[in-house]
């Protein structure tokens, strides 16, 4: 399995294998642990529509922060933003296997949800920074799957964890998980954007792409789109 390679151009750039494995980590870490809801609920001695409160709390730090990685990544470069995301997700996944409380639970997924959102918004960037345009749309599709999958597996894997081991051991799984994450990204992720260290933050930069999105008359129908299909 390559872990790098060269692109049309003699770039280095990431293999498919590492750009699964960051898109694929926050889906599969919002279901895989759901089936130990009624067991969490139980245990901790709390009603199981507090328990659910987990998932919200994920969902809120993943879409808090999906702002803020771009233009933090084009500052810094994606690998050292990536890492970062990734060491959220592990401590944030070490919290929830160490909790024995809900208001522990609740801290920790949400720290995981700000590291999963990292693997989502960067994955999309070092492709756009690696690939050619003939060639975006393949990767894209084979990393949508990915996307699309993993919510999927995750909860027949945490319905056997759970089964068989209790519901901390989900939260060791997603600590394995976001642990390989890191390696990965530490030894294999290749930089794939030049840091702009003069522009990148300035607040007018950021407003002004912000406002060519939403301003572009094909943007909004897309997103709106899109978010109703993730919604529904």
């Amino acid at each position: 399995m390559k872990l790098l390679h060269s692109n049309l151009f003699g770039a280095t750039v990431p293999s498919l294998w590492i750009l699964v494995l960051m898109v694929a980590v926050g889906p599969f870490g919002d279901t895989e642990y759901t089936p130990s809801l009624p067991r969490i609920a139980h245990e901790l001695g709390v009603s199981y529509g507090a328990a659910q409160q987990s998932m919200t709390v994920y969902l809120f730090g993943y879409a808090l922060v999906q702002l803020v990685y771009g233009p933090l990544s084009d500052r810094f470069g994606r690998k050292p933003l990536m890492l970062v995301g990734a060491m959220l997700f592990v401590f944030g996944s070490l919290v929830c296997f160490l909790s024995q409380s809900l208001d522990a639970l609740l801290a920790g997924r949400f720290i995981q949800g700000l590291g999963a959102c990292a693997g989502a918004v960067l994955t999309s960037a070092a492709v756009r920074d690696s690939f050619p345009p003939a060639h975006i749309e393949q990767v894209y599709s084979r990393i949508n799957a990915a996307f699309a999958l993993a919510p999927a597996v995750g909860p027949v894997v945490g319905a056997f964890v759970d089964d068989h081991f209790g519901w901390h051991a989900n939260m060791l799984v997603l600590l394995a998980m976001s642990s390989l994450l890191l390696v990965c990204v530490l030894l294999f992720l290749p930089e794939t954007h030049t840091p702009d260290r003069r522009r990148s933050l300035r607040p007018r930069r950021i407003v002004r792409g912000y406002r060519s999105l939403f301003t572009h008359r094909l943007y909004l129908p897309y997103i709106v789109i899109n978010g109703l299909v993730i919604g529904v």
